[in-house]
Protein backbone atom coordinates (compact mmCIF):
# COMPACT_ATOMS: atom_id res chain seq x y z
CA UNK A 1 0.00 0.00 0.00
CA UNK A 2 1.16 3.63 -1.10
CA UNK A 3 -0.44 6.73 0.71
CA UNK A 4 0.08 10.03 0.16
CA UNK A 5 -1.49 13.41 0.66
CA UNK A 6 -2.30 16.08 -1.71
CA UNK A 7 -3.80 19.50 -1.35
CA UNK A 8 -6.99 19.17 -3.41
CA UNK A 9 -7.09 22.84 -4.35
CA UNK A 10 -3.40 23.37 -5.84
CA UNK A 11 -4.52 19.60 -7.20
CA UNK A 12 -0.78 18.52 -6.07
CA UNK A 13 1.58 22.10 -6.85
CA UNK A 14 2.62 22.91 -3.84
CA UNK A 15 3.06 26.56 -3.51
CA UNK A 16 3.42 28.48 0.05
CA UNK A 17 0.05 29.98 -0.43
CA UNK A 18 -0.91 26.05 0.56
CA UNK A 19 0.31 25.67 3.28
CA UNK A 20 -2.96 27.08 4.72
CA UNK A 21 -5.27 25.17 2.72
CA UNK A 22 -6.66 21.42 3.43
CA UNK A 23 -4.93 18.24 2.37
CA UNK A 24 -6.22 14.59 1.76
CA UNK A 25 -4.88 11.05 2.01
CA UNK A 26 -4.83 8.54 -0.54
CA UNK A 27 -4.58 4.84 -0.83
CA UNK A 28 -3.16 4.23 -4.17
CA UNK A 29 -3.85 0.65 -5.29
CA UNK A 30 -2.17 -1.60 -7.24
CA UNK A 31 -4.20 -2.10 -9.62
CA UNK A 32 -5.70 0.86 -12.18
CA UNK A 33 -9.09 2.42 -10.59
CA UNK A 34 -8.54 1.13 -6.89
CA UNK A 35 -6.98 4.48 -5.66
CA UNK A 36 -9.12 6.12 -3.33
CA UNK A 37 -10.04 9.02 -0.48
CA UNK A 38 -9.65 7.51 2.58
CA UNK A 39 -9.68 11.34 4.56
CA UNK A 40 -9.26 14.72 4.87
CA UNK A 41 -9.11 18.11 6.48
CA UNK A 42 -5.37 18.16 7.16
CA UNK A 43 -3.43 21.91 6.85
CA UNK A 44 0.33 21.36 7.08
CA UNK A 45 0.81 17.62 7.01
CA UNK A 46 4.52 17.32 8.04
CA UNK A 47 5.38 13.18 7.62
CA UNK A 48 2.85 10.61 6.89
CA UNK A 49 3.66 6.72 7.42
CA UNK A 50 1.28 3.47 7.40
CA UNK A 51 1.41 0.54 9.99
CA UNK A 52 3.20 -2.80 8.30
CA UNK A 53 -0.49 -4.93 7.44
CA UNK A 54 -2.06 -1.12 5.83
CA UNK A 55 -4.49 -1.22 8.28
CA UNK A 56 -3.85 2.54 9.33
CA UNK A 57 -2.48 5.63 7.96
CA UNK A 58 -0.83 8.12 10.47
CA UNK A 59 -0.11 11.57 9.31
CA UNK A 60 1.76 14.51 11.27
CA UNK A 61 0.09 17.54 10.80
CA UNK A 62 -3.03 19.57 11.82
CA UNK A 63 -6.31 18.53 12.13
CA UNK A 64 -9.55 20.75 12.76
CA UNK A 65 -7.30 23.29 13.82
CA UNK A 66 -4.99 20.91 16.52
CA UNK A 67 -1.24 19.84 15.79
CA UNK A 68 -0.61 16.16 16.14
CA UNK A 69 0.03 12.92 14.84
CA UNK A 70 -3.57 11.48 13.48
CA UNK A 71 -4.74 7.18 13.27
CA UNK A 72 -6.80 6.86 9.98
CA UNK A 73 -8.15 3.69 9.33
CA UNK A 74 -7.99 2.92 5.87
CA UNK A 75 -11.08 0.93 5.96
CA UNK A 76 -13.57 3.19 7.86
CA UNK A 77 -11.99 6.76 7.24
CA UNK A 78 -12.08 7.41 10.71
CA UNK A 79 -9.29 9.71 12.64
CA UNK A 80 -8.15 9.39 15.86
CA UNK A 81 -5.65 11.44 17.38
CA UNK A 82 -2.40 9.43 18.81
CA UNK A 83 -0.73 12.45 19.92
CA UNK A 84 -0.81 16.11 20.07
CA UNK A 85 1.99 18.25 19.46
CA UNK A 86 4.47 19.16 16.29
CA UNK A 87 5.88 15.87 14.99
CA UNK A 88 7.80 15.09 12.13
CA UNK A 89 9.88 12.11 10.96
CA UNK A 90 7.53 9.64 12.23
CA UNK A 91 7.92 5.75 12.07
CA UNK A 92 6.90 2.58 13.27
CA UNK A 93 8.85 0.32 15.87
CA UNK A 94 9.34 -2.86 14.60
CA UNK A 95 6.62 -4.61 16.51
CA UNK A 96 3.76 -2.11 15.74
CA UNK A 97 3.17 -0.89 18.90
CA UNK A 98 4.51 2.53 19.40
CA UNK A 99 5.14 6.01 17.37
CA UNK A 100 8.55 7.17 16.90
CA UNK A 101 8.87 11.03 16.08
CA UNK A 102 10.54 14.01 16.55
CA UNK A 103 8.48 16.95 17.97
CA UNK A 104 9.48 20.31 17.70
CA UNK A 105 10.13 22.69 20.26
CA UNK A 106 12.80 24.34 22.10
CA UNK A 107 16.37 22.85 20.79
CA UNK A 108 17.49 20.05 20.35
CA UNK A 109 13.91 18.56 19.16
CA UNK A 110 12.72 15.65 21.27
CA UNK A 111 12.70 12.06 19.76
CA UNK A 112 9.69 10.83 21.70
CA UNK A 113 8.40 6.92 21.46
CA UNK A 114 4.74 6.93 21.78
CA UNK A 115 2.46 4.13 22.45
CA UNK A 116 -0.35 3.26 20.40
CA UNK A 117 -3.58 2.55 21.80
Amino acid sequence: MLALVQAAASNGAVSPQDESRPWDVYVLAAVAGGDRRIAGGFVNPFDMTSTADGSNVLVAGVYDGTAGIWLIDVKTGAISSAALGKFFGISLSTDGTAIVAAEEGNAPNLIRRLPIS
